[in-house]
This record gives structure tokens, sequence and C-alpha cells, in this order.
């Protein structure tokens, strides 16, 4: 699958139709515009202001909204964050775990009598759906 589209922000005579769109009888998009072209042409600035607001509001959360940004690869950004996530608290699952062995040892006083056996794998795996996937460090 090839990199997502962006989406384009909607203009302030999108938001116009909708609220037209109530009011007016219509069958698809463009008989929509056809029948709000009108009325949008005669309609003063200072009402169009009100519409020009909500598009430029719209425009700012979809710049702010990174499942429809994307890398060079095509990866939604929010999808490159979630993954980030999901590998930071898998590590501190991990940390965690370890943390509990040494603590638990060392309340018991027998941390100098226990042998520690440090391995360490760098594993390289690129995984595309993270549904259902979860890997267990066992400590």
């Amino acid at each position: 699958m090839g990199p997502k589209k962006k989406q384009k922000p909607k203009n302030d005579f999108y938001f116009f139709m909708m609220d037209m769109k109530k009011q007016v009888e219509w069958s698809d998009m463009t008989d929509l515009a056809a029948k709000c072209s009108p009325s949008w042409n005669k309609m003063p600035a200072e009402e169009k202001e009100r519409y020009k607001q909500r598009a430029k509001e719209a425009k700012e959360r979809q710049r702010l909204d990174l499942s429809n940004r994307f890398d060079h690869q095509g990866r939604s950004l929010l999808e490159i964050e979630e993954e980030k996530a999901w590998a930071e608290a898998d590590r501190a699952g991990m940390l965690n775990a370890i943390d509990d062995v040494v603590g638990e040892t060392a309340r018991q006083g027998t941390i100098v009598r226990e042998k520690f056996y440090i391995i360490h794998f760098n594993v390289l795996c690129v995984v595309r759906a993270r549904t259902n996937v979860h890997f267990d460090h066992v400590v």
C-alpha cells in the first residue's frame, strides 16, 4: 500500500454548505454547491467571516492531527508515536521487573548470595500490525 494522501482542509464555503444542506433539497455535493453558490455570492463579508473562522479552526485542528500527517514512507505520524510509546512502555515494564527481583532479594538480605546473569540481546524485528502482538520479558 502506497503513501496515504493528505486530506485537504475544508474552506469557508464548505461550512456554509453544511449549514445550508439542512434547508435545501439536494442529491449530491455538486448539486448542493450549485444551490448554495448564489446565496454565498450575495452574502455580505461580515456574515462570511464566521465561516472563514470555522474553516481556520478546522485547518488548525487538522494541522495538529498526527493521523493526517505522514512520514516519507507513508506512515502516519500518529502510528509512529504509538509505536514509540509502546516500545517505551515495554522497556519500562522490563526495568520494573528487574527492579522487583533485585529489590526483593535486597529486602530478604540474600542479594549477596544471589547469582545474576546479565545478558543483552539486540533484536531487529519490523512488525507492521501491532494487533495481538506482545512480547513478555522474563527475568
